[in-house]
Formats: structure tokens, sequence, C-alpha cells
């Protein structure tokens, strides 16, 4: 992707972001971001995890390689998975692919952002800038909302605005 292209790109998710206060979703090149949010930490939380929805509308598979967030030393693509009776949850080594036409969910119980070694609290209602880096698509800066509070089992914040 181009220097320009990758400017006006951002220039209009910024004018997307700033007119509605906060949108669900964010179309960049072939991809389309739904619901990214967070949930609220109790203090003293090292990690925090992170959601949403990757839609490919592309011809061609993409790969969710990693993301960054000034919230965290570090942050990973997990998966969690059921082994012998144990829930396990582990980085995933090469990346989360997203097949063309595919959607991919990340959501509690499954694949996942984890924000490792917090810097800050996550608390109910803050947005957080959030980059997402993909093999084809390049990076996109996207605002996470925290529209769970502690210990929320919601799967979908639809009903928040």
């Amino acid at each position: 992707m181009t220097l320009i292209k990758r400017i006006l790109t951002f220039l209009a998710l910024s004018l997307a972001i700033n007119s509605n206060g906060f949108a669900h979703k964010y179309k960049f090149e072939n991809l389309e971001i739904i619901k990214p949010h967070l949930r609220e930490t109790p203090p003293g939380a090292t990690v925090a995890a992170g959601y949403l929805i990757i839609n490919n509308f592309g011809v061609s598979d993409d790969v969710l390689i990693s993301a960054h967030g000034s919230i965290s030393q570090k942050t990973e693509v997990h998966e969690m998975k059921i082994e012998n009776n144990i829930m396990k949850m582990r980085k995933v080594k090469d990346g989360l692919e997203i097949k063309s036409g595919a959607t991919v969910q990340l959501k509690s119980g499954g694949h996942h952002l984890m924000f490792i070694q917090l810097k800050t609290p996550i608390k109910e209602g803050d947005t957080h800038e959030i980059t997402l880096f993909f093999r084809e698509s390049g990076a996109l800066n996207i605002p996470f909302k925290v529209w769970e509070p502690i210990g929320s089992k919601k799967a979908d914040p639809e009903h928040h605005h």
C-alpha cells in the first residue's frame, strides 16, 4: 500500500471516529473491523484481553500478525483450546489467518488479543488506540473502547453506543 493511501485511510478513520464519537465498524483495504473492545481490569491486574471481529472481503487471504498499544509492554494474538480436559491459552505462532471471504471473531474463550504487563488500568468508558498489524494490509490504528465492566460475561457489546 502506498504512503498516500495509508495517510488517506488514517484521515478517513480519524474523521469517522471524531464525527461519530465512536464507530463500531472500520473499513481498511479489504478488511472490516467490527466492535473492537476491551474488558475493564481489576486494580493491580497485569494483563487484559481485547476482542473484535475481522471480515476479509478481499480475494486473497490475510494474517493478523500482531498488535501494539501503549497500554502494555507487549501484545500477543492468543488462542484458547481444551487439551486433555484442560483449558490452555497460548500465543498463536504464525499469526491468525483470515481467509478470503471469511469472518474471524476474537472473543472470550477463543482467539483474542492479550495485553501483557499493563502500563495503565483498563477502566470502563475509556478508549485506547491499538495498532493491528496484518501481513497483506499493513498497520491499522483502531480505537478499542472499554465496554465491559470487571467480571462481565457478555460476549457481544451490541447494546452499547
